[in-house]
């Protein structure tokens, strides 16, 4: 027996009895229905690659949210301070919210960007609150050093530097849990990056320590070689040979 038919193609490329289907179905058959559930398994799919593209997407802009409103002369900061960002974060959208409410007539709905607008800020502030607020931690000098390497014009921002970064849980004061900091996300270490860098170093040292002692050897043998051209052709005062072994 095959294997379980998930694709359009697959089942398109299926025959019966030596032929293939025909392209009218009766809307009851068993391959109609194949077909449906096909369709619908793609919808799933194609759904939630659009959600996980979408919560990628705005986790990004709020990481970067916060490497850009950190002082770039500073190296790092303290909790209260990351509490504080915080604040502001969520409430950045406060003014745009106030002109949808001055530019709505009295009767009317909300905007879809009124709507979005508070759903974004209120849901960030039930998280903050209940579950955490995961952001980059900016107390830590390293992660601010890579932060700084992610926010670079030449860098633009890639999305390979995301699992570099530091993550932490922070929670609001009204919270039970306000005194706990839970690390989400490592990110590179220092020790890390200086061991992965060191052995790098090293064997730079030690080529570059070994060129001046081969360059020499090179130069020794091109002149035996030259020497011994030389003897060959002259005619008149042979000059000296010169062992490759002595040149060394």
């Amino acid at each position: 027996m095959g294997g379980k038919i998930t694709t359009i193609g697959q089942l398109q490329g299926k025959k019966q009895g030596g032929h293939k289907a025909s392209k009218q179905l009766h809307p009851k058959s068993r391959r109609a229905q194949q077909l449906i559930r096909i369709g619908l398994r793609d919808q799933r799919i194609s759904h939630g690659k659009k959600e996980r593209r979408e919560i990628h997407k705005t986790k990004t802009e709020r990481y970067l949210w916060f490497a850009h409103a950190m002082d770039p002369e500073e190296e790092s900061m303290s909790v209260e301070d990351i509490h504080e960002l915080i604040r502001l974060y969520l409430s950045r959208h406060d003014e745009e919210i106030a002109e949808e409410v001055r530019a709505r007539r009295k009767g009317r709905p909300k905007s879809k960007r009124h709507e979005a607008l508070e759903t974004d800020r209120d849901g960030g502030k039930a998280d903050y609150k209940l579950h955490g607020f995961v952001v980059p931690d900016l107390s830590s000098v390293e992660c601010v050093k890579q932060l700084g390497l992610w926010t670079r014009e030449d860098s633009g921002a890639q999305q390979g530097f995301l699992p570099r970064i530091r993550l932490i849980r922070l929670y609001s004061q009204d919270s039970a849990q306000h005194d706990q900091i839970v690390v989400v996300q490592e990110g590179i270490k220092e020790s890390f990056a200086q061991r992965s860098v060191m052995p790098k170093s090293k064997k730079a040292s030690r080529r570059d320590a070994g060129k001046p002692q081969e360059e020499s050897t090179k130069r020794l043998l091109h002149m035996a070689e030259q020497r011994k051209a030389a003897q060959a052709d002259a005619s008149s005062v042979p000059l000296p040979a010169m062992d490759v072994d002595d040149a060394l």
